[in-house]
């Protein structure tokens, strides 16, 4: 916009062009006057909002993810005592007795 004023003010041959001075015209009179502060906030607001609902998204997806997982887990826990096993057997040769149940797994896993 800028230089367009500039070349306006210095030129009297584009002052006297009315054609190019009218689509002048109709250009500044579509562009929306705002101050560059509030046009700045403004885009900062938009864009805070458009990262906090990214960030929803991700944490609503997680949050399903750790849902399914701990319902498989309770799945596997269910199938295991109904079975009257007497350890849970987790891949890898390790066996967890049932009644230390998820901490003595973690016991087991750090020995």
């Amino acid at each position: 916009m800028n230089f367009l004023i500039k070349a306006v003010e210095s030129s009297a041959e584009v002052r006297a062009n009315h054609d190019f001075m009218r689509r002048l015209n109709q250009i500044v009179n579509q562009v929306p006057i705002a101050s560059r502060d509030y046009y700045d906030s403004q885009v900062l607001q938009e864009y805070s909002e458009t990262q906090i609902l990214n960030l929803m998204a991700t944490v609503t997806k997680s949050t399903t993810q750790i849902q399914s997982l701990i319902e498989t887990f309770n799945s596997y826990q269910k199938v295991m005592e109904f079975s009257g096993s007497d350890n849970y057997k987790m891949g890898g040769g390790m066996n967890v007795e049932k009644s230390k149940g998820l901490k003595g797994m973690m016991q087991q896993f750090r020995r």
